[in-house]
């Protein structure tokens, strides 16, 4: 997936426009956000960030402001899409610390799935 590669190498303009074509209309189906969905939001969120990409993360705050306000990442979403001073020490640290627990997240989730389909948890 693009959107992860773009995350992978801080590439947060293009990240944040895959992860936006990745969900799609997905703000339009009121469903609660499946944890994938909910970590590919703050992916974009963050992404758009970090790009310093004010109408890209009005638009996502305008988008998904209700979906997120559902889950865990309720108040990590109201910073980042808060319009903050985004060239503060303070902001970005708080953006880095999400983007690697995302990332960190992403990666445990496929690891005990790959573990799990490989049948080597099965051996404990």
């Amino acid at each position: 997936m693009r959107a992860d590669i773009s995350w992978r190498t801080s590439s947060w303009g293009e990240a944040a426009r895959g992860f936006n074509r990745v969900l799609g209309t997905r703000y339009l189906n009121r469903a609660p956000l499946g944890e994938e969905e909910r970590n590919q939001v703050m992916q974009m969120t963050v992404s758009y960030a970090l790009a310093n990409d004010q109408a890209g993360l009005d638009d996502v705050r305008r988008r998904y402001r209700n979906l997120v306000a559902e889950t865990p990442d309720k108040d990590a979403f109201d910073v980042v899409t808060s319009n903050p001073d985004r060239s503060s020490v303070n902001f970005r640290q708080i953006a880095t610390r999400i983007a690697q627990v995302d990332t960190l997240d992403a990666f445990i989730k496929r690891y005990r799935k790959d573990l799990k389909e490989s049948g080597v948890g099965a051996i404990n």
